[in-house]
């Protein structure tokens, strides 16, 4: 699982460099705690929470949503351990060793050796937590990190499901930026009304293959035209 972690790390901080190739100097842990409680809120609109309205639960898109809170998670991770002193992390004095500290407490203290199916009940507590987690005035990485790896156990999401659906949504996150996301040209709703995510969704039942994902993803943009 620590490799696989590091992988998701690494590949997070090139997808921000992809955007922004001065993120780290650029970007705020403010920002990425505002960005976690905006997913977040998202989140809980797809787990139909408004018991004023006709809703129905949508569990594939609420956990694209939790892959999502993950990407501003790690990068608030890398944000904060690139900046902080070594001397705060015990036994970690390079870089590299403080990630080494935080793959290893995900490791140790994730919930994904249980056996859990989607609950939304708890997903909607848990994402309670997380945004309350979130949005005190300093950030405790660990305990946000717990009450995230919370929320992804109740929603029924193994490690190797994250893992898939985090290098599935980079691939989207890097074709967005390819295809003018930054610039304001970028089209988010494709063919038959159906948003980029879920046509990801659909995909990603077909296949895991990170080129392959890519590759469908092209040829479903080019046919939103058709």
């Amino acid at each position: 699982m620590k490799e696989r972690i590091f992988d998701l790390l690494k590949e997070q901080d090139k997808l921000n460099t992809i955007i922004n190739p001065t993120w780290k100097d650029d970007r705020t842990s403010e920002d990425f705690k505002r960005a976690m409680i905006v997913e977040s809120g998202e989140l809980l609109d797809h787990t139909a929470f408004k018991w004023w309205k006709k809703q129905e639960v949508d569990i594939p898109q609420s956990k694209i949503e939790i892959i999502d809170l993950w990407f501003f998670f790690f990068s608030l991770l890398i944000l904060n351990i690139n900046h902080t002193p070594s001397m705060i992390f015990s036994g970690a004095g390079r870089y590299e060793n403080k990630l080494e500290y935080f793959v290893t407490m995900f490791s140790r203290f994730s919930g994904f050796r249980r056996d859990m199916e989607w609950d939304t009940k708890l997903v909607q507590e848990k994402t309670i937590r997380f945004v309350y987690e979130v949005a005190q005035g300093k950030v405790h990485l660990l305990s946000c990190m717990y009450e995230l790896l919370e929320l992804t156990t109740v929603a029924g999401i193994t490690f190797d499901e994250l893992y898939k659906l985090y290098m599935g949504k980079l691939v989207l996150n890097i074709f967005r930026q390819e295809h003018g996301y930054s610039d304001g040209t970028y089209v988010k709703i494709w063919k038959d009304g159906l948003e980029d995510n879920q046509v990801l969704e659909k995909i990603m039942s077909e296949t895991t293959d990170v080129d392959s994902i890519n590759q469908l993803l092209l040829v479903e943009y080019n046919a939103r035209m058709d």
